[in-house]
């Protein structure tokens, strides 16, 4: 967000131009605010043992998920990142459905 036409990180802008996108400001502010805020939020659960935490990891793991798919739909492009991350989202719900 702080750098939405991607020079500081080395990301050119045309990585969008199958996106709705014109710069990385909107996926940013998405991004922090649907995946950032709710891993904020599940930490938190988890670390206040709130009842039901689990719910939270499920959430989680199903939202990162998600993004990750998007991300590969809408910008015809896939990275290795883009496995680490979904394999991520993945764990998250195998661990929220061992939880219960």
């Amino acid at each position: 967000m702080v750098d939405p036409w991607g020079r500081k990180v080395g990301i050119a802008t045309t990585i969008l131009r199958h996106s709705p996108f014109s710069n990385f400001f909107i996926p940013g502010l998405i991004l922090f605010v649907v995946i950032g805020i709710t891993s904020l939020l599940t930490a938190l659960a988890v670390i206040v043992k709130i009842r039901h935490h689990r719910n939270f990891i499920f959430l989680e793991g199903c939202i990162l998920s998600g993004w990750i798919g998007i991300q590969i739909v809408m910008l015809h492009l896939f990275h290795p990142l883009h496995f680490l991350m979904g394999m991520f989202g993945a764990l998250l719900v195998a661990i929220s459905i061992k939880l219960r």
